[in-house]
């Protein structure tokens, strides 16, 4: 099995309690050859890692997906929903996790694929969520939604995450995606903060019909349809996107198209 050290989730000795598919972090030495920490990270069933980012200090956030009802939780700020919720979680310099949340929708599969920290060390993060998928977004036990523009409703979407570094709180979490019941939505696939704290996000719009996204200036509905893509050709099929946001993700100041076929990458 996978060699742990220094682990929060070590490799189970007993073969009857061996877990599902797991989360895995390590940390190697500045010259690359010693293992400082490995440790396994999820519960009985399936889990990922799907991002990583590194603080000032050496601790890391992760962001990723987890079907496991037993998913380690520190000062979570939600319960496990059911089916896939996204997670995000701290590790201390050492390796030690410090806090852990779960975030899903009760009738939805939810992940967490872009993780980013903001100048003054506050975590954004951006995921997939099907939490809509005909039924209303801010109905109960659906994707938490926080100071975010009123939605009524998303198809297989995505969402976009703040939460204070100090205070350990969702300042902001909201949606990306269509209202349209035959339309698929925005899908984040990867996530950067520039120096002034602007959230670029980049990733594939499934697309069947029309898919909309944020205004630029808009703080309530905030999305208007997007007709053609960064060379001025009018799409018929799935694009990718840009979108940047204003530092506090309340609205949109960049969102282009950016070609027709291959998906958006980092």
């Amino acid at each position: 099995g996978f060699i742990t050290r220094n682990a929060a989730r070590p490799t189970p000795t007993d073969p009857a309690a061996q877990y599902g598919e797991e989360g895995f972090l390590a940390r190697l030495s500045a010259d690359g050859r010693t293992v400082e920490y490995a440790t396994l990270w999820g519960g009985i069933d399936e889990d990922r890692i799907n991002a990583l980012a590194v603080d000032d200090a050496g601790g890391v956030w992760t962001a990723g997906q987890t079907k496991s009802k037993d998913f380690p939780r520190i000062s979570s700020l939600y319960d496990y929903q059911g089916d896939f919720d996204a997670f995000v979680t701290y590790f201390d310099p050492a390796g030690k996790p410090r806090f852990s949340t779960t975030l899903g929708g009760a009738a939805s599969d939810d992940s967490a694929t872009g993780i980013a920290l903001t100048p003054d060390g506050s975590v954004v993060f951006a995921g997939l969520t099907t939490t809509g998928s005909g039924h209303l977004a801010r109905a109960p036990a659906q994707f938490p939604t926080v100071g975010a523009a009123n939605y009524k409703e998303v198809y297989n979407g995505g969402f976009i995450a703040k939460l204070n570094r100090k205070s350990l709180q969702l300042e902001y979490s909201g949606y990306l995606g269509s209202s349209a019941a035959q339309a698929s939505g925005a899908y984040p696939l990867a996530l950067a903060v520039d120096g002034e704290g602007r959230v670029v996000v980049a990733g594939s719009a499934g697309i069947v019909g029309r898919v909309l996204f944020p205004l630029p200036d808009a703080d309530d509905v905030g999305r208007a349809p997007i007709k053609k893509d960064l060379y001025g050709r009018i799409y018929d099929d799935t694009p990718n996107f840009l979108l940047r946001f204003r530092s506090d993700l309340h609205a949109v100041d960049l969102s282009r198209l950016l070609n027709l076929n291959d998906s958006a990458v980092d």
